[in-house]
């Protein structure tokens, strides 16, 4: 996870985002994840899927931001070829063709800018290995940004403008296209981005509201505390009103030729 000015915290993430780590999980699998060999995870959360390849007999880099986040991955891989550190994605720094696999899942549409960290993970990419993100806000820019323009309008209404001023809806819109263009400058074989749709528990509203608190509107739930559900119930009604409740989900495979003999 990456976001500027908030502290992700893992225990609510980690118990309120299982449907994430699947579409994470499956996403690797259909992209054929070797068994052995380097895999690095950016934004890798409380380290569900660091341990996952681990025990597939990979050696793992992870990092994100959050420092509770790290500790939960430190804690969740200590017995496995795991390292883990704090580092900010917008500041990504990773070992040019170092790495089978390199992961990232939900961070992407937290950075305002995403060419430094896709441009660093594309270039980590061993020949004949693959690069798989997923991320939220992926649709094309004519199409303009509506989830993020509603929720934006429900927090400056009156009753929560002035709470959520220190807690801004602060969600970017990366088209798939560019995130791909960007990909093949690299020298990356691009697939076709893929639309995702992780369960995140929208026919039970508790744990959809759970789900919400813990990941989109975690920075605003520092602020609103016991009221945060209020907001998350004004925001759905706003959505589905503005039939913007698409997330334009996707992932992105993408493959690093190997070396001719």
């Amino acid at each position: 996870m990456s976001r500027t000015g908030h502290e992700w915290r893992a225990e609510p993430y980690r118990a309120a985002n299982t449907g994430q780590v699947h579409a994470a999980l499956k996403a690797l699998a259909r992209a054929g994840v070797p068994r052995g060999g380097r895999f690095a995870d950016v934004g890798c959360g409380s380290g569900e899927v660091a341990e996952a390849m681990a025990r597939r007999g990979m050696t793992v880099d992870a990092s994100d931001v959050s420092e509770s986040m790290v500790e939960a991955a430190r804690a969740r891989c200590a017995a496995l070829p795991v390292t883990v550190e704090q580092r900010d994605a917008r500041r990504l720094a990773l070992e040019p063709g170092g790495y089978d696999v390199v992961h990232s899942s939900w961070m992407l549409h937290w950075l305002e800018d995403f060419t430094h960290p896709v441009r660093t993970m594309a270039r980590a990419v061993a020949p004949g290995g693959l690069l798989v993100l997923q991320y939220s806000a992926a649709q094309a820019r004519a199409d303009g940004f509506a989830l993020r323009d509603t929720l934006r309008a429900v927090a400056d209404r009156p009753a929560w403008r002035e709470r959520l001023r220190e807690a801004p809806i602060l969600i970017y819109q990366h088209p798939a296209d560019e995130v791909s263009v960007l990909l093949a400058a690299e020298g990356l074989a691009v697939s076709p981005a893929e639309p995702v749709a992780p369960d995140l528990g929208a026919g039970d509203l508790d744990r959809l509201r759970a789900t919400l608190r813990a990941a989109t509107f975690a920075a605003q739930a520092e602020v609103l505390g016991d009221d945060t559900d209020a907001f998350i119930d004004e925001c759905l009604t706003a959505l589905v009103a503005a039939g913007a409740l698409d997330a334009h989900n996707v992932c992105v495979v993408a493959r690093r030729p190997p070396l001719s003999v």
